[in-house]
């Protein structure tokens, strides 16, 4: 995608996306120290706090940001339609996975998935904004700045 639109921004919005996630997650994993089911009730063994699936958060944000950058880059509206619930309902696979494997509660997952939601979201805002405020200035135009009154 960065290669077909000549643009870094795709490759740019998906490193923060997916290093915010990993940061974000370790950080609340860190800061609530969780701990996770029993060993006798995992499928796969794992170890570290629980609180939140850092799988689900990641997993969460970059299948977001990846509709987002393939909603901006299809041509038909049925196709960007369907990459919204496509990354929800892969998300929600993830979330699903750790809870059967019985690595994480399902708070863990809740609580993981919106975590991913609202920081692909502020990504997305964030990139959202700084095109329109170069699309302003590219026009001439300049945008008031925090406390500035306009009008009359």
């Amino acid at each position: 995608m960065t290669w077909r639109a000549r643009t870094w921004a795709p490759l740019v919005l998906t490193a923060v996306t997916g290093l915010g996630a990993v940061v974000l997650a370790t950080v609340v994993k860190n800061l609530t120290g969780r701990t996770r089911p029993d060993s006798w009730w995992q499928l796969l063994p794992e170890t570290g706090f629980s609180f939140p699936s850092r799988h689900t958060t990641v997993a969460t944000a970059l299948l977001l940001i990846a509709a987002y950058l393939l909603a901006r880059h299809t041509r038909t509206h049925v196709a960007v339609l369907a990459w919204w619930p496509g990354a929800c309902a892969l998300a929600a696979l993830v979330a699903a996975s750790r809870v059967y494997l019985g690595v994480h509660w399902a708070t863990d997952v809740l609580a993981a998935a919106a975590l991913g939601a609202a920081w692909a979201l502020t990504v997305i805002t964030a990139h959202l904004l700084l095109r329109r405020r170069r699309s302003v200035a590219r026009q001439g135009h300049e945008l008031p700045g925090p406390g500035t009154v306009t009008g009359g």
